[in-house]
């Protein structure tokens, strides 16, 4: 059961870059974004309420609350949304793909218990160097019309990683859904409000398409997938929910080639393949760590 799980989210969070570029057709980045999430985070509190989850947070905690919400929905979603205008839905998902590996060189840098080794170093470097061989693949196509796009969605995911090492360091011992709710809430707030303050809703022409991309990012992308994975986080090891971060790029290209016949180039598919092998070295020592605890555990 839960290998169809792993499948549905895969599929589900591959195909959310695909909704994203639909969305755009009929709403601007931030207004966008802030629509996908405030739906979400409606289902998210009535999901919280059903299943008698306490809200209440501490005030010593809300400070960090609000500074996750600001670099994950506003400095990381802002950046995808703004940049899938100019970029495909396949190589936005390839660029976030660094994400995993800014999470490693971060925890290094913040998490002084944990020694950094060599393969962590290397594999940072070489999974580096396969986003800058991706990016002068789109230099030499395109020119700096898909570069700076490209490199906020970089930015995205480095602000993405520093929230989740903000997240383990001071908000660990808070409830799932009572984090993502507050997060939420002030998320969506402040895509609504940059949205608001640059215009934006003058500029939203709903169609079915732009809707149905709506509905289905906050109901399926956003609230369903995150109950799937806290629910296989419960009964998979952390090391099993990693893999995601490998499958959900080549999927969303073989999504895009199918919906957008974009096609993946010789140079694109060797610099995913320097990316995913520099993820590996980098988590490698963690996932030898994570692997002997759960065996004693066991």
């Amino acid at each position: 059961m839960w290998v169809a799980v792993f499948g549905l989210l895969t599929l589900i969070w591959s195909s959310s870059w695909i909704g994203i570029k639909y969305s755009l057709q009929g709403f601007p980045p931030f207004v966008g974004a802030g629509s996908r999430f405030a739906l979400a985070l409606l289902l998210l509190w009535l999901f919280g309420r059903i299943r008698g989850v306490s809200f209440r947070v501490k005030a010593l905690d809300y400070r960090y609350v609000v500074i996750t919400a600001f670099l994950l929905y506003l400095f990381d979603y802002g950046a995808i949304y703004w940049a899938e205008q100019k970029l495909s839905a396949g190589m936005t998902a390839t660029f976030f793909s660094t994400f995993p590996i800014f999470t490693a060189l971060f925890s290094q840098l913040f998490n002084k218990s944990e020694p950094v080794s060599p393969k962590t170093w290397w594999g940072l470097i070489l999974g580096l160097g396969g986003v800058v061989l991706l990016f002068h693949r789109e230099w030499r196509i395109v020119g700096w019309e898909t570069v700076i796009p490209a490199g906020a969605v970089v930015i995205g995911a480095m602000g993405g990683a520093f929230h989740l090492v903000i997240v383990k360091k001071f908000l660990g011992h808070m409830n799932a859904i009572t984090l993502t709710t507050h997060q939420m809430v002030w998320g969506s707030l402040m895509l609504l409000t940059i949205g608001t303050l640059k215009g934006e809703w003058s500029h939203v022409h709903t169609s079915p398409a732009s809707l149905a991309a709506i509905g289905y990012l906050a109901l399926v992308a956003t609230a369903l997938a995150f109950t799937l994975y806290y629910l296989m986080l419960q009964h998979c090891s952390a090391v099993t929910a990693s893999l995601l971060v490998y499958c959900i790029p080549p999927v969303t290209l073989f999504l895009d080639w199918l919906v957008f016949q974009e096609r993946v180039g010789l140079q694109t598919a060797l610099a995913i393949c320097i990316i995913f092998m520099g993820i590996g070295l980098s988590q490698q020592s963690q996932i030898r760590k994570k692997d002997l605890k759960k065996m004693v555990e066991r």
